[in-house]
């Protein structure tokens, strides 16, 4: 249930926190990319080849995801909706950050590009004005 004394940030607030979400999975991956061709070679044994089918799973359930909270969104009042772009965010978030460790582990930058495109893509799905649905 909405409270009235929950602080909703609004669209100006909203724009510079989704900017910087996606700086630090675009940074993290950009080290891991450059880590991988320096030939900075981790100590231990080599990263599996299943976490980066898991890397692309869980991309394709945050996209998933983020549909079933655009429709969430749709249905709520208009105070309740930056709250639920930032959640949509969040998770996008998430996807390419994974994405971005499978990149530093393994070398494969895949994942870490489908995760960036889940990121991009929760802006398009998650706007930031609350008007629009």
């Amino acid at each position: 249930m909405f409270s009235p004394f929950v602080h909703i940030p609004s669209p100006a607030f909203l724009r510079p926190i989704r900017n910087v979400m996606a700086v630090v999975p675009l940074a993290f991956g950009a080290f891991g990319f450059w880590r991988h061709h320096a030939g900075a070679a981790l100590d231990g044994p080599p990263a599996s080849p299943v976490i980066g089918t898991v890397a692309y799973v869980f991309a394709a359930a945050m996209l998933g995801v983020l549909f079933l909270f655009r429709r969430l969104r749709a249905s709520r009042p208009v105070a309740e909706r930056p709250v639920y772009s930032l959640i949509g965010y969040a998770q996008a978030e998430a996807a390419a950050l994974f994405g971005a460790i499978v990149l530093f582990l393994s070398g494969d930058p895949g994942p870490w590009l489908v995760g960036i495109v889940v990121l991009f893509a929760s802006w398009i799905l998650m706007p930031v004005d609350p008007e629009s649905v």
